[in-house]
Parts: structure tokens; C-alpha cells; sequence
């Protein structure tokens, strides 16, 4: 049986810390600091194809670690939710501020978390 050291435990955390870190800076540029102008793009391809309903408008990959930085275990919308300090509907609700006569929803799995756009 091998012993844990203050320290492994400090560095431990501090990696758990900033794994988060690096999480949340890519939830909030993905979904809460959206600049409208960048999804042109997307949207104009969107349109090209007569607004499906349920078209997929982003994407984010996201590892969720095993434990959190404050020990509790959470699945992946736990985790987001964790990171950005609100919960989906806020965060649906922010795009539908930016994007005027669309409503937007969301799947995700392990491992991603996807937003797809409905014209309403």
C-alpha cells in the first residue's frame, strides 16, 4: 500500500482546477459569448435547406472528469451547468436573445453537447 502526499493531492486538484477552467473558457465563447455575425454562415446554409426544424447549430465536445474540483461525480449537463453557473434553459434562453424568431433545444451525450436551431 503506497502512501498520498499533501502535495499529489494540491497538484491533483490544481489539474481538476484547471481542466474546468479550460471547460468553462470554451462553454462561454461556444454558447453564452456567441457573436451573432460568426453563425451567418451556418445560417445562410440553414436557410439554403428551408429551415428544417431541429437543425444542428452547435456543437461542443467536453470531457467530463471523473470528479469535479469540488469532489462531487456529475454526468455531462451537471457539468456544464457546474461550469457556466446556470442551468440549459438559461443558457437557451441567452441564444434566443441573440437570434430573433428562432428557438433553439438540445441533445447530448457522453461526451458532447449539441444545440440545434427551430424556426419558429
Amino acid at each position: 500500500m503506497s502512501a498520498i502526499t499533501i502535495t499529489e493531492i494540491i497538484n491533483d486538484q490544481s489539474l481538476l482546477r484547471q481542466r474546468q477552467d479550460d471547460t468553462t473558457t470554451a462553454l462561454t465563447s461556444a454558447l453564452l459569448n456567441i457573436d451573432p455575425s460568426s453563425m451567418k454562415p451556418k445560417l445562410i446554409e440553414w436557410a439554403s435547406l428551408r429551415f428544417p426544424p431541429a437543425f444542428l447549430f452547435i456543437t461542443v465536445a467536453i470531457d467530463v472528469p471523473t470528479v469535479c474540483t469540488d469532489g462531487t461525480t456529475r454526468g455531462l449537463l451537471p457539468y456544464v451547468e457546474f461550469c457556466l453557473g446556470q442551468s440549459i434553459g438559461q443558457i437557451l434562453s441567452t441564444l434566443c436573445e441573440k437570434f430573433i424568431g428562432m428557438s433553439f433545444a438540445y441533445s447530448y451525450d457522453s461526451s458532447s453537447l449539441s444545440i440545434v436551431i427551430s424556426k419558429l
